[in-house]
């Protein structure tokens, strides 16, 4: 046997000792490295569902990837530092995992003062804080400073292992900051988009102003038609066939009372359409599948056009209320976040200077 192994297993035999000390039953103590089968390893993990176990000791590699023994798990142990979050996630996946039978259970992680583990756990951290800020994608996330929110777990355990009782302290302060910093990223991005939305607005309420003059310069040139609508009946049925419209073969002088009748660049085959024009606006007319419905289908549009106008005329209300919304938003933005960072900050700064004073005194 190898000095590793006999290491290892004088550390087994010794938690087997502690263990039986404190009542628990030898047999009911199993370690997953002395099932060298798929046969005894089934055997075993059959009987701890069973609850004849009490106790199973194990690695991450043979223990916490992919085993099933959940049903009665009420407690696990972490009597080391993982290297990677992913075993840490993989090790608490065995209890924390549907087909428990317990409502809750309990989670240990063993650390010593002053040892080895605050450097674990600051790797395992900083490990952490680049997957999360990878796998995020998001602008306000791309920092090196940010964090999520599984890393002020394992920054309070670092701190935890360490001599220094302002250190725990000061690990949740700056995790605190970090939070509070991404809420400030995320509002000023708010705010830029608000910004460019109101832009967007600006240009709509001005095309929906023209829209609306126009259509009532249109509306007032209509009541001189009212008696010709079964002329231009007749005229639009003799020239808005269905194929005249898809191959682009309507009279070039086509009239429809003031407005002018044209066709789009490209024609949509599925839905075809015409174009209805006056006063430097063009209106959209669904065609159908027969000349005499499509003259009707325009003749309604033209009638409709006080409807059309009444439409435009709420879009502008909406697009002036929305733009209000919006600046009053930028101009009076909600500061509870801005100033419980500020203070954050200040105290973050006292604890630094704190921490360093002590450790200056140490040293001396």
């Amino acid at each position: 046997m190898s000095k590793k192994n006999t290491s290892k297993r004088f550390e087994q035999d010794e938690m087997r000792r502690l263990l039986t000390g404190m009542g628990i039953a030898h047999s009911e103590i199993a370690y997953i490295h002395d099932a060298e089968t798929d046969k005894s390893r089934q055997k075993l993990f059959d009987r701890m569902r069973k609850g004849e176990l009490c106790v199973l000791i194990g690695s991450t590699f043979k223990l916490g990837l992919g085993v099933n023994v959940q049903d009665k798990l009420i407690a696990a142990h972490h009597l080391d530092v993982p290297w990677r979050p992913a075993d840490m996630v993989q090790r608490e996946g065995r209890i924390i995992r549907r087909g428990n039978e317990n409502e809750s259970v309990q989670i240990y992680r063993y650390i010593t003062r002053g040892s080895f583990d605050s450097y674990s756990w600051q790797i395992l951290e900083t490990k952490q804080k680049f997957i999360s800020q990878f796998l995020s994608g998001s602008s306000y996330q791309l920092s090196i400073t940010d964090l999520e929110d599984n890393v002020l777990t394992y920054a309070e355990v670092k701190a935890l292992a360490l001599s220094e009782p302002l250190m725990k302290q000061l690990a949740e302060t700056e995790n605190e900051v970090k939070a509070l910093r991404i809420v400030e990223s995320k509002e000023k991005a708010a705010v830029k988009d608000m910004r460019a939305e109101i832009e967007r607005l600006e240009k709509e309420y001005r095309f929906l102003f023209r829209r609306s003059r126009a259509s009532l310069f249109t509306q007032n040139k209509l009541f001189g038609y009212k008696d010709e609508r079964k002329v231009l009946y007749d005229k639009l049925s003799e020239s808005l066939a269905p194929s005249s419209v898809i191959n682009r073969k309507l009279p070039k002088d086509l009239t429809a009372f003031c407005f002018r009748v044209t066709l789009p660049e490209v024609q949509n085959e599925k839905k075809p359409y015409i174009l209805l024009c006056d006063e430097g606006e063009k209106y959209m007319v669904e065609m159908g599948g027969s000349a005499h419905g499509n003259a009707r289908r325009v003749l309604n549009f033209i009638t409709s056009l006080n409807k059309t106008r009444e439409k435009i005329t709420e879009s502008m209300v909406e697009t002036i209320r929305r733009q209000q919304t919006l600046q009053h938003a930028i101009d009076f933005p909600d500061e509870t976040n801005r100033i419980k960072l500020r203070e954050r900050e200040e105290e973050l700064n006292r604890l630094k200077v704190l921490l360093q004073s002590n450790l200056n005194i140490e040293e001396q």
